[in-house]
């Protein structure tokens, strides 16, 4: 198996409460286990063709018949989000970022042929990953619209009663 490259980037999104928040971002470059790595790797189907037992999560049932994806590399990214309530720690969201980036809680892009990676390609998918987040919180936090929801909810339900306890007044 081949080194995996880590990057990482940091940005800011203005939370629906109205604080910034700072998050950062993990990217690890990774290519799959190599049919050696794998301790019984293959096994061979009706057609006799030989396809590994562990095939990839990435792949999907959305391919053409007969066709069997073999993935070069995947990029990973992972995402940890300032808690309003802490300082910012670079070291512990790096720690966060990463762990995330190789759970499932992350997000990969596979690429089937390696000619299409590069350090361009990788910078520029960092920096668009960065771009969306930043836009899109929900991309980070778990659950970010039901949250927003609810918080409008008791903001309007607050502002009502103050309403009525002015009217009544």
């Amino acid at each position: 198996m081949k080194k995996e490259i880590v990057q990482y980037a940091t940005g800011k999104f203005k939370h629906f409460d109205g604080k910034e928040r700072e998050f950062t971002v993990c990217m690890v470059s990774i290519s799959p286990k190599t049919y050696d790595d794998y301790p019984n790797p293959m096994y061979s189907n009706e057609d006799g063709d030989y396809i590994l037992e562990n095939e990839s999560s990435i792949s999907t049932e959305a391919r053409p018949e007969g066709v069997i994806a073999i993935w070069e590399r995947y990029v990973n990214f992972g995402v940890s989000v300032r808690n309003p309530n802490d300082s910012y720690n670079e070291d512990i969201a790096k720690k966060i970022a990463y762990g995330k980036a190789n759970s499932t809680k992350g997000y990969t892009v596979a690429f089937d042929n390696l000619a299409l990676m590069s350090t361009d390609v990788a910078n520029a998918l960092l920096k668009n990953f960065v771009e969306r987040v930043s836009n899109d919180p929900s991309l980070a936090i778990q659950n970010y619209e039901e949250q927003e929801a609810l918080y409008n909810a008791k903001k309007a339900k607050k502002a009502m009663l103050s309403a009525n306890d002015a009217i009544s007044k």
